[in-house]
């Protein structure tokens, strides 16, 4: 089985917005960076919601 990778915020936060620049699609992005489509999609809602606090240290 495949290990677990976790992702800093800045990773994330960089790949969230190269997506709602418009620069990429999130599949596009899912597969240039190698991340599951449903796990960059949970990406961008998180830090559409958190406005405020863009990022989050989540395990992924």
């Amino acid at each position: 089985m495949g290990e677990r990778k976790t992702y800093n915020k800045a990773y994330k936060e960089q790949v969230v917005l190269r997506i709602l620049s418009g620069d990429s699609t999130t599949s596009k992005m899912a597969d240039e960076v190698g991340v599951h489509y449903t796990t960059i999609k949970e990406w961008v809602k998180n830090y559409k919601s958190m406005a405020t606090t863009p990022f989050w240290v989540v395990a992924i």
